[in-house]
């Protein structure tokens, strides 16, 4: 495959940035957005000027020194090969996501904690969501009378606050409900009875998981594509050669991206403890980013705690056992390998099959009770992300502060290098038992938040293909619920990105009824309207959108501007034929979401679960995809 040249880049240079004194003022206590401080939403002023060339031995300086310091994206560092000892790769990766919470203990504690009574949560959401109102309209304020821009750009920044606020309101409200213990508690029976113990996320559509085994056709045929080597270049360049919208991937991928939801914050929070009981920084001699796995955490916390943590992130995890369980019913393995800069359980995760050759990396979106996700989610503030995704304008900067955060504790680790290493690790080891240049394909999936931090993850993977090592393979995304992520230049860069060398499809998979995927302005997928920068109406997503319509329309319809309106598309799958009692169960689950969904305003929201999805992807038939008209 051939390899980028790291000449005279954004990844070989990296610009000044010149926040302003509001901004500055408002992020003392440093970024984040887990709870620990609230990002406004509107736009910084943004500076190209006094660009300064990076080594990358500079961008091991953060590690050592200030208690927060600025990482900063280096070109591609061979790290070193991961160990192979007879527990295998698990404990590597497991050892690689353990280093993450030398960085996660050095925050403040978060907002929302599970030991918390009702009183103290109910204080603290609402607490949250006054912050909340009090940055972004201070922020609005400020754009307006010092950013410039005309006057629809400043009435879009008011509308935007107002729809984020009264959205936000409604979560609130939403959150301080269903997190009643009395409600926490009816549910949890519930669950354990009806949805086999599922979280609210999935419990209305169990059978997106239990009447699922490596067995089923689509099953089969699906990991069989997986890893299917990449197709013939000789339409390489070809905007307009067929593509093919493979079914069986793309439901697959779904059940991966809707199983992250199945974990919560909880071992997380308990692990966190402990390591800030052990922590001593001063020990902390190694870089991060490049160091072996353990050896970071071995430094700040001692080798007698490092097993422990790794042990209750994982093995004494039982909500990770049960999607362990899950993957092997489908003949994969998985394990989380990344808390994606955050102490809540917002996380990314991997699965792979140890006799095939491809890795699913799959990202966690917003669980339905966490107010703090929804607030990060709602708090827009546009930052450049062209340091670390080539030819990239503005992003949201909440997704970005995912996986390329702007500071970093001493020995923190940045996200998108422990989701590197780890694919690079699990690749040499599918590799090892197999003839020379075997190919490891990476598949990327997500649904909502997930989508967005998986979006960037793959840009910058297409951008920077040696990122993740000589045998890997970058492939096809299959994204659900996406979210507005960037400007248009952003989406412009990364289309124009996936035609240089393989031919690859970011599929943005849309249920037409869902509110937080079509109800948010994005004229800047439309090429005909042309606004200013400031302007947040002109806001893009990225790749070729499949919109799913339910009766009485029961059709997709296909657009977005990564190839030629009217090229051909074709959706490909197994047809499998369901009946006797999965066939009542299935129905059954279909007539009680289409009850859910028939209520106005809160149906659009549940259209944007992963039950309402899973349902319309059943119902997807094979053929050529009709163009949405324009």
């Amino acid at each position: 495959m051939p390899t980028n040249i790291m000449v005279d880049t954004p990844e070989s240079r990296i610009k000044q940035e010149q926040d302003s004194d509001f901004d500055s003022n408002l992020s003392q206590s440093g970024d984040s957005n887990d709870g620990e401080e609230i990002h406004g939403f509107m736009s910084e002023e943004s500076s190209n000027s006094g660009d300064s060339a990076l080594t990358t031995s500079q961008s091991d300086d953060r590690t050592n020194g200030s208690t927060s310091a600025r990482p900063t994206p280096h070109g591609f560092v061979e790290s070193p090969p991961a160990s192979r000892s007879n527990s295998g790769i698990k404990d590597d990766l497991w050892l690689l996501h353990a280093d993450e919470m030398i960085s996660l203990s050095q925050r403040k504690r978060p907002v929302v904690h599970s030991s918390d009574t009702y009183v103290t949560l109910f204080g603290k959401i609402v607490g949250h969501y006054l912050h909340f109102l009090q940055i972004t309209w201070v922020r609005c304020g400020w754009s307006i009378l010092v950013l410039p821009g005309t006057t629809l750009d400043r009435l879009s920044m008011i509308a935007f606050a107002s729809m984020s606020s009264w959205i936000l309101f409604g979560l609130m409200i939403w959150c301080l409900f269903i997190n009643h213990p009395y409600l926490v508690i009816r549910f949890n029976q519930w669950s354990n009875k009806n949805a086999k113990g599922l979280s609210m996320a999935n419990a209305s559509y169990p059978a997106i998981f239990h009447k699922t085994t490596a067995q089923d056709p689509g099953v089969q045929a699906a990991r069989v594509a997986l890893a299917n080597s990449m197709p013939p270049r000789n339409e390489l360049h070809d905007q307009e050669a067929p593509r093919t919208f493979n079914l069986d991937i793309a439901k697959l991928l779904f059940q991966c991206a809707a199983l992250m939801y199945e974990r919560t914050s909880n071992p997380l929070l308990d692990v966190l403890e402990t390591t800030r009981d052990k922590l001593n920084v001063d020990g902390i001699t190694a870089s991060s980013d490049i160091a072996q796995p353990r050896q970071v955490l071995k430094d700040g916390v001692g080798s007698q705690t490092v097993t422990l943590i790794s042990e209750c992130l994982h093995k004494h995890n039982e909500e990770e056992n049960e999607m362990t369980r899950f993957a092997a019913k489908l003949g994969m393995k998985y394990a989380t390998i990344s808390e994606l800069n955050s102490q809540t359980s917002a996380c990314s995760g991997l699965f792979w099959d140890p006799a095939s050759t491809f890795i699913i990396l799959a990202f966690k979106g917003t669980s339905p009770e966490e107010f703090v996700e929804w607030a990060g989610d709602f708090t827009y503030e546009p930052r450049d992300a062209g340091d670390w995704i080539r030819g990239f304008g503005k992003v949201h900067g909440g997704f970005m502060e995912r996986v390329f955060p702007r500071k970093l504790a001493p020995g923190a680790r940045v996200p998108y290098y422990t989701i590197r290493d780890a694919v690079r690790n699990t690749a040499s080891h599918l590799c090892e038992k197999r003839p020379p240049g075997t190919k490891i394909n990476v598949w990327f999936t997500g649904h909502s938040l997930g989508t967005a931090i998986a979006s960037l993850v793959y840009a910058r993977a297409v951008n920077e293909p040696r990122d993740f090592g000589p045998n890997v393979v970058i492939r096809d995304a299959f994204m659900y619920a996406a979210p507005i992520l960037c400007d248009v230049q952003s989406a412009q860069a990364f289309h124009n990105r996936m035609y240089h060398d393989e031919r690859r499809t970011l599929w943005r998979i849309t249920n037409s009824y869902d509110c937080v995927a079509t109800s948010l302005p994005d004229w800047g997928d439309d090429l005909r309207i042309h606004l200013s920068p400031y302007n947040l109406f002109s806001f893009s997503h990225l790749g070729m959108e499949i919109t799913m319509h339910p009766a009485p329309m029961n059709k997709v319809l296909l657009s977005g501007n990564a190839m030629p309106y009217g090229s051909p598309v074709f959706i490909e799958g197994t047809s499998v034929e369901k009946g006797g009692e999965e066939d009542e169960v299935i129905q059954e689950a279909r007539l009680k979401i289409a009850r859910l969904v028939s209520y106005p305003l809160v149906g659009r929201i549940l259209c944007h679960g992963t039950a309402a999805y899973w349902d319309q992807l059943q119902r997807v038939q094979t053929g050529r995809c009709e163009w949405k008209d324009i």
